[in-house]
């Protein structure tokens, strides 16, 4: 079955639909196709995008801009631009195209776009600051019983610390299991999926919750004073969640899904099974190449490429290892 064919527009693709519907030799050449980009260039697959022509293509970009899109074809190719490939030989044309493209001004291009968004960024940030204290205005504005320290506080579950999963891991492949430690991570990762989650679904109906007493407000323009006394602003509560890297969007349904396991698994084995299976939701979406999945920094405590090294090494033991 040609791939138009197999999905269409009501169906989007996942990445273990696509390991599924194409052949392995021709999943190993996507696979070798995605990590050279990556590796060279940071380029990955962003999420797909349904055409009639072609039904759904992923467009591999870098910093919003686009370097070609990708069409599967059926079970033994697909097309990387106007590349197709079936074999090494159509492999190694292509990447010798894109490696020109990207020397050839792509790069500079994404460089300058990452400096374009940080200059509107500020000036961004630079507005809202003006409008916070509008909205907030002097402390004798504020309603009677109110303090402006009470204003936008916000308590997040923190990220992982990349040490303390590799030190579970050497004790388990060790064969002295860190009992203590494997509560730790399980826990931590639990308690932040949770609050992510909980929150994500808040923050796309309209709501907040106060981090002080736990009440949940709906949204209101300006000031939002909760009846405990804290004070928010919608926009500081949604800027506060991403600048946190909180758990949500496209990858929901892998944390729901570890909060909805975690409570259930009593023994260690069940739970270093589901901490792993974790860590391979990470692996998944580092070797697919598809930025469909923020898995590595709603979880992880470190920058991205740190992350993305500790996962190698958990699952190669050797993090200089590639996918």
């Amino acid at each position: 079955m040609i791939w138009v064919d197999a999905y269409d527009r009501q169906h989007r693709p996942t990445i273990l639909d696509i390991r599924q519907y194409l052949s392995a030799p021709t999943m190993g050449l996507l696979e070798r196709l995605n990590h050279e980009l990556f590796q060279k260039y940071r380029v990955k697959a962003a999420p797909p995008r349904y055409t009639q022509k072609s039904g759904w293509v992923f467009p591999y970009r870098l910093q919003g801009l686009t370097l070609f899109t990708l069409a599967v074809q059926d079970e033994t190719g697909f097309a990387a631009g106007e590349f197709l490939i079936r074999d090494e030989s159509g492999l190694a044309l292509a990447l010798e195209e894109m490696d020109r493209r990207c020397q050839g001004g792509f790069l500079q291009k994404a460089k300058d776009s990452v400096a374009s968004r940080k200059d509107r960024a500020r000036d961004r940030r630079a507005h809202e600051q003006t409008l916070e204290k509008t909205a907030v205005g002097p402390s004798d504005a504020l309603p009677p019983g109110n303090n402006p320290k009470k204003l936008n506080k916000f308590s997040w579950v923190p990220a992982l610390p990349p040490d303390k999963l590799r030190r579970l891991y050497r004790s388990s492949a060790g064969g002295m299991l860190d009992q203590d430690l494997l509560d730790d991570v399980g826990i931590l990762l639990y308690m932040r999926c949770r609050q992510g989650t909980e929150e994500y679904a808040l923050l796309r109906s309209g709501r907040l919750k106060c981090h002080h007493c736990g009440a949940v407000l709906p949204r209101e323009d300006g000031l939002m004073v909760c009846g405990c006394g804290y004070q928010y602003t919608f926009r500081a509560y949604n800027n506060s969640f991403n600048d946190h890297h909180m758990p949500g969007g496209n990858a929901t349904h892998i944390f729901a899904e570890f909060v909805e396991k975690w409570p259930d698994a009593q023994t260690d084995s069940a739970k270093m099974n589901l901490i792993d299976w974790m860590v391979h939701q990470c692996h998944i979406s580092m070797a697919s190449g598809l930025r469909l999945r923020s898995v590595l920094k709603n979880l992880i405590d470190a920058p991205q490429r740190t992350a993305e090294k500790l996962v190698l090494e958990l699952a190669y033991g050797d993090a200089e290892n590639s996918i």
